[in-house]
């Protein structure tokens, strides 16, 4: 039941999540590599053309839409897979505006520059932050009490800290001398500590805490030998719907008992 099904065998969803997350690999190469070429450049001549510098800074840009699009894609064939199109469009929106002020498109209008720049930091920020967040919610199928505890304290951890930082940026740092400065300063520290502190316990949690078999509640535990057709078959809809074996099984047999 746990066998890997090659690419020809998987859905169509299957095949083009991975096809999406070879790419952004590609990309992330690609990307990497050029900017050491251009360090490269930089070092033997001397000195850092303009154009270099913007061709460096785009593909530094395209290289963290890669790396962030990789944690946000991790999610992605799970229920919470919402959180990782999300994470895919701030992400997008972070290149998207780091390419224009790079290559400046908007001239000298001060007024839009400050805009994108703007939209730049918050979605960018968000990128990073909901990175995070999707590479924890790959535990959210857990049920250990403590785990999810501990996930959803950290999740929240990270809201508000977006919450303050993102109102720091819309308010040119405003928000915080209308407040206490050092109240405002003290409690995003306090709660970016929580976040720090949760994204490292929870994985541990998360290794070293196995979850309990379902045997209470009207479950038993059954081992099923299947044929080879019918595993690849539950393992592609459990890939496609998102849902556990279990669940599939159990709604089958529902099913047909009505039937």
């Amino acid at each position: 039941m746990k066998k890997k099904l090659s690419g020809a065998e998987l859905p169509p969803s299957s095949r083009a999540l991975r096809g999406l997350r070879r790419a952004t690999v590609i990309a992330i190469i690609v990307s990497v590599a050029l900017a050491a070429v251009i360090g490269i450049i930089t070092v033997l001549i001397g000195t850092l053309l303009e154009t270099q510098g913007q061709i460096l800074g785009t593909t530094s840009l395209v290289a963290g839409l890669s790396i962030t699009a990789l944690c946000h894609l991790a999610i992605a064939g799970r229920k919470v897979r919402f959180m990782g199109f999300v994470g895919l469009a701030a992400s997008i929106v972070a290149c998207a505006t780091g390419v224009a002020l790079i290559w400046g498109f908007w001239g000298s209008n001060a007024t839009i520059a400050d805009i994108v720049l703007k939209a730049f930091a918050l979605a960018g920020i968000l990128a990073v932050f909901l990175a995070q967040a999707n590479l924890l919610l790959l535990l959210a199928s857990r049920r250990r009490r403590a785990i999810l505890v501990c996930l959803y304290i950290t999740l929240a951890a990270i809201a508000v800290v977006y919450a303050l930082v993102a109102a720091l940026v819309i308010t040119d740092f405003d928000i915080a001398a209308r407040f206490v400065d050092e109240l405002y300063v003290r409690t995003l520290a306090v709660i970016a500590i929580l976040d720090a502190l949760g994204t490292v316990v929870v994985p541990v949690l998360g290794a070293f805490v196995r979850d309990k078999k379902k045997v209470a509640d009207g479950f038993v535990t059954v081992t099923l030998n299947l044929p080879k057709e019918s595993a690849d078959l539950l393992t592609a809809w459990t890939t496609e719907s998102g849902q556990t074996p279990e669940d599939v099984v159990g709604a089958l047999l529902l099913l047909g008992s009505k039937i």
